[in-house]
Protein backbone atom coordinates (compact mmCIF):
# COMPACT_ATOMS: atom_id res chain seq x y z
CA UNK A 1 0.00 0.00 0.00
CA UNK A 2 2.78 2.29 0.99
CA UNK A 3 4.72 1.88 -2.50
CA UNK A 4 1.61 2.35 -4.45
CA UNK A 5 0.81 5.70 -2.45
CA UNK A 6 4.44 7.19 -3.36
CA UNK A 7 4.18 5.99 -6.80
CA UNK A 8 0.75 8.10 -7.34
CA UNK A 9 1.65 10.99 -5.60
CA UNK A 10 3.28 13.12 -7.71
CA UNK A 11 0.14 14.72 -9.42
CA UNK A 12 -2.13 13.87 -5.92
CA UNK A 13 0.38 15.36 -3.53
CA UNK A 14 -0.01 18.62 -5.35
CA UNK A 15 -3.33 18.73 -5.45
CA UNK A 16 -3.55 18.03 -1.40
CA UNK A 17 -0.82 21.17 -1.31
CA UNK A 18 -3.35 22.93 -3.53
CA UNK A 19 -6.38 22.11 -1.69
CA UNK A 20 -4.83 23.11 1.78
CA UNK A 21 -3.32 26.64 0.31
CA UNK A 22 -7.35 27.25 -0.22
CA UNK A 23 -8.09 26.75 3.11
CA UNK A 24 -5.28 27.97 4.64
CA UNK A 25 -6.92 31.56 5.41
CA UNK A 26 -9.73 30.09 7.03
CA UNK A 27 -7.66 27.97 9.08
CA UNK A 28 -5.60 31.03 10.50
CA UNK A 29 -9.42 32.58 11.58
CA UNK A 30 -10.26 29.15 12.73
CA UNK A 31 -7.01 29.08 15.19
CA UNK A 32 -7.32 32.64 16.38
CA UNK A 33 -10.99 32.21 17.36
CA UNK A 34 -10.65 29.14 19.03
CA UNK A 35 -7.70 30.42 21.22
CA UNK A 36 -9.73 33.08 21.96
CA UNK A 37 -12.37 30.80 22.85
CA UNK A 38 -10.57 28.61 25.18
CA UNK A 39 -8.70 31.94 26.97
CA UNK A 40 -12.15 32.86 27.62
CA UNK A 41 -13.43 29.54 28.90
CA UNK A 42 -10.60 29.18 31.46
CA UNK A 43 -11.10 32.22 32.44
CA UNK A 44 -14.95 31.65 33.38
CA UNK A 45 -13.71 28.40 34.80
CA UNK A 46 -11.11 30.03 37.28
CA UNK A 47 -8.09 27.91 35.74
CA UNK A 48 -4.58 29.16 35.94
CA UNK A 49 -2.69 28.59 33.19
CA UNK A 50 0.52 29.72 31.15
CA UNK A 51 -0.76 30.34 27.79
CA UNK A 52 -2.65 29.42 24.58
CA UNK A 53 -1.13 28.88 21.29
CA UNK A 54 -2.62 28.37 17.77
CA UNK A 55 -1.19 27.37 15.02
CA UNK A 56 -1.52 25.96 11.09
CA UNK A 57 0.47 23.42 9.67
CA UNK A 58 3.45 24.21 7.43
CA UNK A 59 3.19 23.38 3.95
CA UNK A 60 6.31 21.97 4.54
CA UNK A 61 5.17 19.64 7.44
CA UNK A 62 1.94 19.10 5.65
CA UNK A 63 3.66 17.56 2.88
CA UNK A 64 5.80 15.14 4.94
CA UNK A 65 2.74 14.01 6.86
CA UNK A 66 0.84 12.99 3.87
CA UNK A 67 4.12 11.37 2.31
CA UNK A 68 4.72 9.67 5.49
CA UNK A 69 4.53 6.17 4.13
CA UNK A 70 3.28 4.34 8.12
CA UNK A 71 0.42 6.60 7.61
CA UNK A 72 -2.98 5.85 4.82
CA UNK A 73 -3.54 9.19 4.41
CA UNK A 74 -5.82 9.44 1.13
CA UNK A 75 -7.62 13.59 1.57
CA UNK A 76 -7.05 16.24 3.35
CA UNK A 77 -9.72 16.28 5.74
CA UNK A 78 -7.73 12.58 6.80
CA UNK A 79 -5.22 14.92 8.48
CA UNK A 80 -6.64 15.96 12.04
CA UNK A 81 -3.73 18.58 12.89
CA UNK A 82 -3.75 20.76 10.16
CA UNK A 83 -5.04 23.52 12.60
CA UNK A 84 -3.67 22.96 16.25
CA UNK A 85 -3.69 24.87 19.39
CA UNK A 86 -1.53 23.85 22.80
CA UNK A 87 -3.01 24.96 26.22
CA UNK A 88 0.20 25.50 28.52
CA UNK A 89 -0.62 24.71 32.24
CA UNK A 90 1.76 25.83 35.35
CA UNK A 91 1.31 22.05 36.59
CA UNK A 92 0.49 18.75 35.62
CA UNK A 93 -2.26 18.30 37.42
CA UNK A 94 -4.18 21.42 35.95
CA UNK A 95 -4.26 19.60 32.51
CA UNK A 96 -7.36 17.47 33.91
CA UNK A 97 -9.26 20.54 35.09
CA UNK A 98 -8.55 21.78 31.40
CA UNK A 99 -9.84 18.84 29.75
CA UNK A 100 -13.07 18.59 31.66
CA UNK A 101 -13.42 22.77 30.11
CA UNK A 102 -12.31 21.19 26.84
CA UNK A 103 -14.82 18.54 26.95
CA UNK A 104 -18.09 20.84 27.60
CA UNK A 105 -17.10 23.38 24.91
CA UNK A 106 -15.93 21.08 22.12
CA UNK A 107 -16.92 18.37 19.77
CA UNK A 108 -14.64 15.41 20.67
CA UNK A 109 -13.80 12.96 18.15
CA UNK A 110 -13.12 10.35 20.31
CA UNK A 111 -11.65 7.84 17.58
CA UNK A 112 -8.22 10.06 17.43
CA UNK A 113 -8.12 11.44 21.01
CA UNK A 114 -4.81 10.37 22.67
CA UNK A 115 -3.81 10.42 25.92
CA UNK A 116 0.38 10.72 25.85
CA UNK A 117 0.99 11.14 29.21
CA UNK A 118 0.54 7.25 29.67
CA UNK A 119 3.95 6.54 28.36
CA UNK A 120 6.02 3.11 29.31
CA UNK A 121 7.57 3.36 33.11
CA UNK A 122 11.30 3.03 31.43
CA UNK A 123 10.38 5.63 28.61
CA UNK A 124 10.78 9.50 29.25
CA UNK A 125 9.34 11.49 26.38
CA UNK A 126 6.99 14.54 25.44
CA UNK A 127 3.79 14.06 27.60
CA UNK A 128 0.41 15.64 26.84
CA UNK A 129 -3.37 14.83 26.19
CA UNK A 130 -4.55 15.28 22.37
CA UNK A 131 -7.79 16.08 21.88
CA UNK A 132 -9.16 15.89 18.18
CA UNK A 133 -12.65 17.95 18.02
CA UNK A 134 -14.62 20.67 16.51
CA UNK A 135 -17.19 23.34 17.70
CA UNK A 136 -19.87 22.25 19.40
CA UNK A 137 -23.24 22.59 16.72
CA UNK A 138 -25.04 25.09 18.59
CA UNK A 139 -22.12 27.01 18.33
CA UNK A 140 -21.35 26.42 14.78
CA UNK A 141 -24.67 27.91 13.90
CA UNK A 142 -23.52 31.33 15.77
CA UNK A 143 -22.87 33.98 13.05
CA UNK A 144 -19.35 34.29 14.71
CA UNK A 145 -18.28 31.31 14.22
CA UNK A 146 -20.52 29.55 11.31
CA UNK A 147 -17.92 29.86 8.12
CA UNK A 148 -15.83 27.16 10.83
CA UNK A 149 -18.46 24.43 10.51
CA UNK A 150 -16.52 21.02 10.45
CA UNK A 151 -13.63 22.22 10.28
CA UNK A 152 -11.58 19.77 12.92
CA UNK A 153 -8.91 20.84 15.33
CA UNK A 154 -6.24 18.99 17.58
CA UNK A 155 -5.57 20.74 21.06
CA UNK A 156 -2.95 19.70 22.92
CA UNK A 157 -3.06 20.13 26.62
CA UNK A 158 0.93 19.99 28.44
CA UNK A 159 2.56 21.36 31.37
CA UNK A 160 5.29 24.66 31.03
CA UNK A 161 7.89 22.32 31.91
CA UNK A 162 6.82 19.42 29.47
CA UNK A 163 6.43 21.79 26.93
CA UNK A 164 9.60 23.75 27.31
CA UNK A 165 11.28 20.01 26.89
CA UNK A 166 8.94 19.57 23.32
CA UNK A 167 10.80 22.52 22.22
CA UNK A 168 14.06 21.31 23.13
CA UNK A 169 13.21 17.55 21.53
CA UNK A 170 12.32 18.74 18.10
CA UNK A 171 16.22 19.25 17.31
CA UNK A 172 16.84 15.69 18.33
CA UNK A 173 14.22 14.15 16.18
CA UNK A 174 17.20 11.52 14.53
CA UNK A 175 18.30 10.88 17.68
CA UNK A 176 17.06 7.36 17.61
CA UNK A 177 19.49 6.33 14.52
CA UNK A 178 21.97 9.26 14.30
CA UNK A 179 23.83 9.28 17.18
CA UNK A 180 26.22 7.40 19.36
CA UNK A 181 24.67 5.49 22.55
CA UNK A 182 26.41 8.04 25.09
CA UNK A 183 24.90 11.19 23.66
CA UNK A 184 21.07 9.29 23.56
CA UNK A 185 21.75 8.14 26.81
CA UNK A 186 22.52 11.70 28.43
CA UNK A 187 19.72 12.35 26.78
CA UNK A 188 17.25 10.54 28.32
CA UNK A 189 18.96 10.92 31.62
CA UNK A 190 17.71 14.83 31.05
CA UNK A 191 14.20 13.93 30.39
CA UNK A 192 14.04 12.03 33.54
CA UNK A 193 15.34 14.22 35.34
CA UNK A 194 12.55 17.36 33.74
CA UNK A 195 10.01 14.36 34.69
CA UNK A 196 11.63 14.43 39.05
CA UNK A 197 11.54 18.40 38.52
CA UNK A 198 7.73 18.43 37.56
CA UNK A 199 6.99 15.79 40.48
CA UNK A 200 8.83 18.38 42.83
CA UNK A 201 6.85 21.15 42.16
CA UNK A 202 3.65 20.30 42.05
CA UNK A 203 4.51 18.26 46.24
CA UNK A 204 6.06 21.73 46.89
CA UNK A 205 2.51 23.67 45.05
CA UNK A 206 0.75 21.11 47.36
CA UNK A 207 3.07 21.46 50.59
CA UNK A 208 2.32 25.77 50.34
CA UNK A 209 -1.03 24.88 50.29
CA UNK A 210 -1.47 22.82 53.30
CA UNK A 211 0.79 25.04 55.52
CA UNK A 212 -1.26 27.91 54.26
CA UNK A 213 -4.61 25.95 55.63
CA UNK A 214 -2.97 25.59 58.73
CA UNK A 215 -1.79 28.98 59.39
CA UNK A 216 -5.34 30.18 58.95
CA UNK A 217 -6.80 27.29 60.94
CA UNK A 218 -4.15 28.90 63.96
CA UNK A 219 -4.93 32.16 63.51
CA UNK A 220 -9.15 31.99 63.62
CA UNK A 221 -8.36 29.48 66.77
CA UNK A 222 -6.08 32.54 68.40
CA UNK A 223 -3.28 30.20 68.44
CA UNK A 224 -0.91 31.77 71.23
CA UNK A 225 2.88 32.85 70.15
CA UNK A 226 2.04 31.70 65.83
CA UNK A 227 4.89 33.46 64.08
CA UNK A 228 4.44 36.49 62.19
CA UNK A 229 5.46 36.24 58.80
CA UNK A 230 3.61 36.94 55.08
CA UNK A 231 1.42 34.09 55.55
CA UNK A 232 0.40 34.56 58.92
CA UNK A 233 0.27 38.34 58.11
CA UNK A 234 -1.73 37.56 55.02
CA UNK A 235 -4.23 34.96 57.11
CA UNK A 236 -5.13 37.71 60.00
CA UNK A 237 -5.84 40.77 57.44
CA UNK A 238 -8.30 38.38 55.21
CA UNK A 239 -10.34 37.32 58.85
CA UNK A 240 -10.09 40.44 60.58
CA UNK A 241 -13.67 42.06 60.93
CA UNK A 242 -12.56 45.14 61.19
CA UNK A 243 -10.31 45.13 57.88
CA UNK A 244 -13.16 43.92 55.96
Amino acid sequence: MAESKNQETPNHDESILSEFDSQENILEAFCSKTKDLIEACLDDAKIQYHSVQARVKSRKKLREKYLDPSKRYRRLRDITDLAGLRIITYYEDDIDRVAHVIKKEFDLDLENCVDKRNSEPDRFAYSALNYVCQHLEKRASDVEYKRFAGIRCEIQMTSILRHAWSEIEHEWYDLKTEYPRNIKRRFYRLAALLEIAESEFLDLRNSRTQYERSVAVRVEAQVPDLPIDSVSMRSLIEQEPLVA
